[in-house]
């Protein structure tokens, strides 16, 4: 004869269930993905580059970012905009890449209020994000020297706007995921937790900064739908056709509202929103072709 589990301890059960799920939940939001300078030092200091961590000094706040360089020449630049949330070794394995740092100066940096210095100061709007990037790639591109974007998600709308007010300083952009599209962005019942009484109490800067961009994300990209056909810059996008995060729909938006001679598009099959770090190597080289494209392209 079978033995019935008594009702208390069905929910005996259920409520440690509950209690185990809370408290994963309570240590991923109190996760702080903002590593100190040490941290960045440890993971790029040993490499054959020389390695700057310095501020942009922008709307009042302290903003860091850190420089990968070859000593030995001045190369043009990659300047890599990360997602939500994200920060400035966000792309550590493209940053030491080897097929990217032997011809490239590359220079990643912490969104607003995803750094050491600006946790109290975020700030989700796309076009102040823009700005900041515009003076960031201002300040670092000397005199006869290209620069190129690389950007991943939520980063896309705001270097593709970066690229209009840069116009020709900016050689190319290369966005990976992009959350473009107003009319397929997904907005999951999760994404205000961080910022939602009690676990704003638990949660660390950078998801309370993650979800305050997640829940005006969608209207700020339905305010700059007619801004992309004035992109002149070359675009690649890549993108995988198993996308949860950032749909493929957002390949068939570009292609309806950027200009059909700057775009480029690159579809991976079964590929998901993190290909910047399970298919690096793949990322790296498709980012020289099309940098070796546009440059082949000028000189014709």
């Amino acid at each position: 004869m079978r033995r019935k589990w008594p009702f208390r301890w069905i929910v005996r059960i259920l409520l440690g269930f509950v209690v185990v799920a809370i408290m994963a939940a309570l240590f991923i939001l109190a996760w702080d993905m903002v590593p100190d300078d040490a941290d960045i030092e440890a993971q790029f200091g040993q490499s054959d580059d020389h390695l700057n961590i310095d501020t942009l000094h922008f709307s009042g706040a302290p903003r860091r970012y850190i420089r990968l360089e070859r000593m030995e020449s001045k190369q043009d630049l990659i300047i890599f905009v990360h997602g939500a949330p994200g920060g400035c070794t966000a792309f550590g394995g493209l940053l030491k890449d080897t097929s990217l740092s032997n011809k490239f100066d590359r220079i990643a940096y912490d969104r607003p209020g995803y750094g050491p210095y600006d946790r109290e100061y975020p700030m989700p709007d796309i076009r102040f994000q823009s700005a900041m990037l515009e003076r960031l790639v201002r300040t670092n591109l000397g005199a006869g020297r290209k620069a190129w974007l690389v950007s991943h998600s939520f980063g896309g709308p705001i270097a593709s706007l970066a690229c209009i007010a840069l116009d020709s300083l900016v050689a190319g952009h290369i966005m990976i995921s992009p959350v473009l599209s107003p009319h397929s962005e997904r907005i999951f019942w999760y994404a205000g937790i961080p910022v939602t009484i009690p676990f704003k109490w638990f949660s660390s800067s950078s998801w309370k900064t993650a979800a305050m961009e997640k829940m005006v994300h969608r209207k700020a990209t339905y305010s700059l739908v007619d801004q992309w056909i004035r992109v002149a810059t070359p675009t690649l996008v890549i993108h995988g056709t198993r996308d949860r995060l950032a749909p493929v729909e957002n390949v068939a938006f570009c292609r309806a509202h950027f200009d059909p001679d700057i775009l480029t598009v690159v579809t991976w099959e079964d590929a998901s929103h993190f290909i910047p770090w399970t298919r690096k190597d793949d990322i790296a080289d498709q980012i020289m072709k099309f940098i070796e494209r546009v440059d082949s392209a000028e000189t014709h």
